[in-house]
């Protein structure tokens, strides 16, 4: 099966309507080409649309407008927790307001980040506030047991990392 890789023919009838599942098109040889229907790629799920508000710790479902739920999420407190492991590496855990979930599956609306030292950027997402917590929690003991800036293994009562000095 060929594809067509340029721009559809802008008379298209299909476009900005229901289509098959391909389209035919004509190239400039006069070749018949399909081209595979994307137009429900971005639909539903995909798009991260679903909005949620925080009522205590519990993320519930928000049908304001876009404009309502932005001016709650600029003035919540989203936070959930945030530990300093190590001088400049922090595990910060936040409440993010729309579903990062990207296909099947419960919502996505937690994160915890590591900035910071040898794990900065490790990321993962969570459905539930204690999901999060307990997570975040699972973490941070990980940096006790390790040098945050190398990974080493930190032995009991060590101050300095063995390997390269940094303070735990």
């Amino acid at each position: 099966m060929k594809f067509y890789v340029g721009n559809p023919k802008i008379s298209d009838p299909y476009i900005g309507s229901s289509s098959p599942a391909s389209r035919l098109y004509i190239n400039h040889n006069g070749e018949e080409l399909v081209y595979p229907d994307t137009s429900g790629l971005l639909k539903g799920r995909f798009q991260m649309t679903q909005k949620y508000i925080l009522k205590g710790k519990k993320a519930i479902p928000c049908h304001d407008t876009i404009i309502e739920w932005a001016q709650w999420w600029s003035n919540a407190n989203r936070v959930v927790k945030q530990t300093e492991v190590a001088p400049s590496v922090t595990v910060s855990t936040v409440f993010l307001g729309l579903d990062h979930q990207f296909g099947d599956g419960d919502p996505l609306l937690f994160e915890t980040l590591v900035i910071g030292g040898h794990r900065n950027g490790e990321m993962d997402r969570y459905s539930t506030w204690d999901e999060a917590v307990r997570e975040h929690d699972r973490i941070v003991a990980e940096f006790h047991q390790h040098c945050a800036h190398c990974e080493t293994l930190r032995n009991q009562d060590e101050k300095k990392c063995s390997s390269c000095g940094a303070s735990f």
